[in-house]
């Protein structure tokens, strides 16, 4: 029993054993990569002479020459023509998924072509071939793994899909937007719905199968982008470039090192949820907010001013239990305003020692953060100085033109309070709605 099982492993292995011998003595990765780029798969686009076989009656076009020439060659003949009720129902559900509706085969026979442009300017041809894309690029409503969490507004890049292939949208422009279209310099808009169109074809890079916690940060962040190319090179390109992560591809001419080049693009992006809507409020809409909050900002600093003088009596009031919470939380906080009250208030005769330590402890603090920003550029944005701000790409309706100043506020739309909170100097895109959004 032992012995056949062992002649049996040996016969199993023999094949793999040969192609190993075959593999140690085939020609350099070099020499293999150039003979490959020679295959006709890989050549520029040509513009073939179309052949003259013997039975030209049976269509004159093109294409039709160059398979009736291979037919001929097999010793085959074309199929006779369907009849009109054939043609019809193969038209109709290769362009729309779904049986004939009612046409009159004698209108058909006169004027085919009609039948054919009816069936593709129907909303349904886009749904019925959305649905061969999206099984291109992995389309799910989740994500599965663990738990199986739901991909937020995944119908959103159906739907587009959808409009592109009823708009009839060049391929080209879908592939560009599927790559980079929230970076294309002149994106799709579409007035009518409001949506910029362009950024929406990105979606697809979200349709990957994702965890709740993964254990291994840079292995879920290497499989990722993985899965990235694995899908752009297997849809749009018909090779499987993924196969070359880990050596040479061994079929097709795509050495490892292309395969890094590849990743280091993917790898550059970041998922984020991008805002798909081209429209932002109008220029009298942000002229009226930016009064309103004017006037607002007038009114709470009077307000403001005029409770200031019961401020230090009020920070002394230590039978008031919100006050003695709200000081004993700020003496810990580095960023609150009351800290030095906080950590000096009980302090009977000389301020000077615990003034000084905290001005030390600010001075070091300061210190840290300028050696850390020492020499970066990007961190020019965080103040109100256009130039940094400028140079940074932005998506979104929600950025100005300009950096927001130190002392900005947003207003909240609901609740018992009115300020949402006043900002340092930077970029944010909810100053005058929470219904704007942008990425930088």
């Amino acid at each position: 029993m032992k012995k056949t099982a062992h002649a049996t492993l040996l016969l199993l292995l023999a094949p793999c054993l040969s192609q190993g011998n075959v593999e140690q003595t085939e020609e350099t990765w070099e020499a293999a990569k150039a003979r490959r780029l020679e295959w006709w798969s890989f050549q520029p686009i040509a513009d073939p002479k179309p052949p003259s076989p013997k039975g030209k009656k049976w269509s004159d076009h093109p294409v039709d020459r160059f398979i009736l020439e291979s037919l001929e060659d097999q010793g085959l003949k074309p199929a006779r023509p369907a009849d009109p009720e054939t043609l019809r129902r193969r038209l109709s559900f290769i362009l729309t998924g779904l049986p004939p509706g009612s046409v009159d085969p004698a209108i058909l026979q006169a004027n085919p072509d009609a039948l054919i442009d009816n069936l593709l300017a129907s909303p349904q041809f886009g749904e019925h071939w959305a649905r061969h894309w999206m099984d291109w690029v992995r389309y799910a409503d989740s994500h599965g793994s663990e738990g199986d969490p739901m991909i937020p507004n995944s119908e959103v890049y159906r739907n587009y899909l959808i409009r592109a292939l009823n708009a009839d949208i060049p391929y080209d422009q879908l592939l560009r937007e599927h790559i980079a279209g929230d970076v294309l310099p002149n994106p799709r808009i579409n007035k009518e719905l409001g949506l910029n169109e362009s950024t929406i074809g990105t979606a697809h890079y979200r349709f990957v199968l994702h965890g709740f916690a993964p254990t291994d940060a840079l292995d879920e962040h290497v499989r990722y982008n993985d899965d990235a190319i694995d899908t752009l090179s297997k849809a749009f390109l018909g090779l499987t470039i993924s196969c070359a992560r880990c050596h040479n591809h061994k079929f097709d001419p795509i050495s490892q090192k292309d395969y890094y080049a590849l990743f280091g693009i993917v790898s550059n992006g970041r998922p984020a949820q991008l805002p798909a809507s081209a429209n932002s409020l109008t220029t009298a809409a942000r002229t009226n907010m930016e009064r309103q909050k004017a006037s607002l900002r007038e009114t709470l600093a009077k307000a403001w001013l005029k409770i200031a003088a019961d401020l230090p009596a009020k920070l002394q009031d230590t039978k008031d239990k919100g006050v003695r919470n709200t000081i004993d939380k700020a003496a810990g906080d580095m960023t609150s305003a009351l800290r030095p009250w906080a950590r000096l208030r009980n302090t009977r005769d000389d301020l000077t020692p615990g003034w000084n330590q905290q001005k030390s402890e600010f001075e070091e603090s300061l210190k840290r953060l300028n050696a850390r920003s020492a020499g970066k550029d990007n961190t020019a944005w965080f103040t109100a100085s256009t130039k940094g701000y400028e140079a940074w790409p932005k998506a979104g309706t929600g950025f100005g033109r300009n950096a927001a100043p130190a002392g900005s506020f947003s207003i909240l739309p609901s609740g018992d309070r009115i300020l949402d909170r006043i900002l340092p100097s930077g970029a944010y895109t909810h100053l005058y709605s929470n219904k704007d959004s942008g990425f930088l």
